[in-house]
């Protein structure tokens, strides 16, 4: 109800919108302040849906007990796995921290929880709690390879795999996703938590997947 006319731009080319939304709204806290119809010919159109794919993050095996000393993680795992399922998304990717320190039982719990969806791929990075600050990392790298991702050699969309076998390119329908990990768990200025030979094949996979 205003005969002001109002402009407006994505500042972020990035920026997600819903195919199906036809408005904007503008938010201050919990209080809309403004909201503007979207034209209906700048309302997005994504085209056929190709795929779908979830992100998740610190599921923390072994970090987190109740008072009978079960591990929230099992259930939290297994809830977060039959809603991506419910909603049929086939991929479920991690960005690490699967445990509380890189103990094998944490990635036994975690396999047995997705054992559960065997139609759902699951792939996952290194995070420093895999890693562990406790030492032994050499120990909790090859520890994380033989348990986690054990399918990417087999998988005909996993396309660049590292030389260290940690690190890996997966890709489907031209659009490219890079798992690379952690190999140090402490965070300090004059510690690197990725090394050198990481950061050179990082280089030579984003150019060679570049647009």
């Amino acid at each position: 109800d205003t005969d002001e006319v109002f402009t407006y731009e994505f500042k972020n080319a990035y920026s997600a919108i819903p195919e199906d939304a036809d408005a904007v709204g503008l938010y201050n806290g919990n209080t809309l302040v403004a909201e503007y119809n979207i034209p209906e010919s700048k309302q997005p159109d994504y085209g056929d849906e190709e795929y779908r794919c979830a992100l998740m993050s610190d599921v923390h095996f072994n970090r987190y007990y109740d008072d009978d000393l079960n591990d929230w993680s099992v259930q939290a795992w297994d809830e977060a796995l039959n809603f991506v399922d419910d909603i049929d998304v086939g991929r479920n990717f991690l960005t690490g921290d699967l445990s509380n320190q890189g103990e094998e039982s944490a990635y036994e719990k975690f396999n047995e929880g997705a054992a559960k969806y065997p139609d759902i791929l699951i792939y996952s990075c290194m995070g420093n709690h895999d890693v562990s600050w406790t030492g032994g990392y050499a120990e909790k790298i090859a520890r994380f390879k033989k348990m986690i991702n054990k399918n990417k050699n087999k998988d005909k969309n996993v396309l660049d795999i590292a030389p260290n076998n940690l690190d890996f390119v997966y890709s489907e329908n031209n659009d490219v996703f890079i798992f690379f990990s952690q190999q140090m768990a402490v965070y300090s200025p004059k510690r690197k938590i990725v090394l050198d030979e990481q950061l050179n094949w990082l280089e030579k996979i984003m150019n060679k997947y570049a647009i």
